[in-house]
């Protein structure tokens, strides 16, 4: 038996069910699991149980006193594995690097060029470098959510590429409803993240001007919320377009899903993304999608397959694939079915957890 420390944010996203089933299947396996989670109203803390649940002190632990209570923590149970994203990874790695925890694992999941155009100093941003810099070489191990994160991690901040592994997310397709009729047939397109300009909404509406006059019945809804909302909703009405985008706000991840399930083909616009967890979410409702070729994103939509790529910030592009599938049903529906096919070879939370916790297991027998 190892006993594992995850670090993670508790909610119903995507990623948090992702790691709540790692920990469930950690357990099945006979290893005792401790979850971090950040202190923050819930009812989920429970220290009898394996899975335990512990909060950090801080709402986002990258304090002195979260630090404490991780070395206390590991001085108490003596884990042999930690793992960490987000915000729990500095903490995580430096004290356990500290107290000689053999291995330590951390998730690589944002694109170098998102933090860049952050709207930080350069001086702030020189600072983060050479932390993050810190922490990756403390780590024993870097989880990459693509290929692309993975080549990434290794150009920005010089880690070896034997440290690196790629860890893709994964979906259960318990989620799915699949008591929905999905006609497809509609023309109401979604787009899902949140609202700011790395997720490239603008190229969207643009494109959407664009289609108008040959699809007057269509319709776009952005999902998500974010700073760039207000500006996102006047470019609408400049491009004459408000009247047929709506912006519906956060959603509960099962609403999401039935949106994308009732549309004929999400469209993910975005200038960077490492990985791009809504391309699963699509694919696994059957649902085809139009996405920027850049970072993750072309490890998961196939060109001509079950969507199309295209080039990032270039609505005239974008405009005339999306076409191309408002008027092709045929064609639609093919790709309908091999997204759907490729979210269960490649995406399906079960096949992907097997692979991960045996990984997990031998790093533990290696590092033991």
């Amino acid at each position: 038996m190892s006993r594992f420390f995850l670090a993670f944010t508790w909610n119903q996203t995507s990623l948090s069910l992702h790691f709540q089933a790692f920990a469930k299947e950690l357990v099945r396996r006979g290893h005792k699991v401790t979850i971090l989670i950040p202190n923050q109203k819930h009812n989920k803390v429970s220290t009898n149980t394996n899975p335990a649940i512990l909060t950090w002190p801080s709402k986002r632990p990258t304090s002195f006193r979260d630090a404490m209570f991780l070395a206390r923590l590991i001085s108490q149970d003596q884990p042999d594995c930690l793992i960490a994203n987000f915000g729990a990874a500095n903490v995580m790695m430096i004290v356990g690097w500290l107290l000689r925890i053999r291995t330590r694992v951390v998730y690589y999941r944002t694109l170098s060029n998102a933090i860049e155009d952050s709207p930080k100093s350069t001086i702030t941003n020189s600072i983060l470098h050479i932390r993050k810099r810190l922490v990756y070489h403390v780590a024993t191990h870097v989880a990459a959510n693509s290929i692309a994160a993975a080549l990434d991690v290794q150009r920005v901040y010089r880690v070896r590429a034997g440290k690196c592994v790629v860890q893709y997310n994964s979906l259960s397709d318990s989620l799915i409803n699949h008591s929905i009729v999905s006609t497809k047939d509609n023309t109401n397109i979604v787009c899902v993240g949140k609202l700011c300009q790395n997720k490239g909404q603008a190229t969207l509406l643009r494109a959407v001007s664009l289609l108008r006059p040959d699809f007057p019945k269509l319709r776009c809804v952005f999902i998500g919320e974010g700073p760039s909302r207000t500006e996102y909703e006047s470019l609408s009405s400049t491009w004459g377009v408000n009247d047929i985008c709506s912006f519906e706000g956060l959603q509960p991840p099962r609403k999401v899903l039935d949106f994308m399930q009732q549309a004929p083909f999400t469209v993910v616009p975005s200038l960077s993304e490492a990985f791009g967890m809504v391309a699963v979410e699509s694919f696994a409702v059957g649902t085809p999608v139009i996405a920027s070729n850049v970072g993750g994103l072309p490890e998961i939509v196939r060109d001509g397959v079950d969507g199309f790529l295209v080039p990032a910030n270039d609505p005239q592009v974008l405009a005339e694939r999306m076409a191309i599938l408002l008027r092709d049903t045929i064609k639609r529906n093919e790709m309908s079915r091999r997204a759907r096919e490729h979210f269960l070879s490649t995406f399906e939370q079960e096949r992907i957890l097997l692979h991960l916790a045996d990984w997990a297991e031998e790093l533990t027998r290696k590092n033991g």
